[in-house]
C-alpha cells in the first residue's frame, strides 16, 4: 500500500489515467493493490485494462460506462455507485502538474515494493539453497523497477512548442500557393 494520504492516491490514478507517458513509462511500479480504497483500486483495473488493450486512456464516458458495468455486477459496489462517479470527477478536473515529483515518489515505493516481493518470491528457494538463478533473475528484475523508458530519448510532446518556433522563423522563403491563408502557414 502507498504511504500516502487518499488525495495523493487520487492524484497517482489521475496521472496513470490522464498522462500520455506515465502509465506506460513506470507501470511496474504502480499496482493496483497498492491504493488503499476499494474504489481505488477498481478504477487503476479498468485504467489498466483500457490502455492495455486500446493503448491510450479511456475518456470520462467510458470511465462511467466501466464503473456502471462493475457496480450492476455486485450487490455491494451498486450502493457506491455516487462515490465511484464522485471520484471520476475528482480525478478528471485534477492538476497533473507535479509530473517530476510524483514520479520520483512512486519509483522510490516502487523499487521497494519490488524487492520486497522478490525477497518474499524467493524465500523458498533460498531455504531450500536452490534454484539460485531465479533468485539471483528476480531480484535483478526489482532492481529494474521505475526505470522507465521516457528518457531514453526526445519526447515528442514536451518539444513540440520549441519546434513549432524553428518552423516558423527557419529562414527559407515559401513558394505563395495563390491561396493567402495557406501561404500564412
Amino acid at each position: 500500500m502507498y504511504n500516502y494520504g487518499i488525495p495523493f492516491q487520487e492524484n497517482i490514478l489521475a496521472f496513470l489515467w490522464r498522462h500520455p507517458t506515465f502509465f506506460f513509462s513506470y507501470r511496474d511500479c504502480v499496482k493496483p493493490q497498492y491504493f488503499e480504497r476499494e474504489e481505488h483500486i477498481d478504477i487503476a483495473r479498468i485504467i489498466f485494462n483500457y490502455k492495455d488493450q486500446f493503448k491510450n486512456p479511456p475518456s470520462l464516458n467510458v470511465m462511467k460506462e466501466e464503473i456502471k458495468k462493475l457496480c450492476e455486477g455486485s450487490k455491494i459496489k451498486i450502493e457506491r455507485k455516487n462515490e465511484y462517479e464522485e471520484i471520476l470527477l475528482t480525478l478528471a478536473k485534477m492538476d497533473i502538474g507535479d509530473y517530476e515529483y510524483l514520479k520520483e515518489e512512486i519509483v522510490k515505493f516502487g523499487q521497494k515494493q519490488a524487492l520486497i516481493e522478490a525477497v518474499f518470491k524467493s524465500a523458498d528457494d533460498l531455504k531450500a539453497g536452490t534454484n539460485f538463478d531465479a533468485i539471483k533473475e528476480r531480484i535483478n528484475k526489482a532492481t529494474l523497477v521505475g526505470h522507465g523508458v521516457d528518457h531514453l530519448g526526445v519526447d515528442y510532446f514536451d518539444t513540440i512548442n520549441e519546434r513549432m518556433a524553428d518552423y516558423d522563423s527557419d529562414g527559407e522563403e515559401r513558394i505563395k500557393t495563390g491561396n493567402p491563408l495557406f501561404d500564412k502557414v
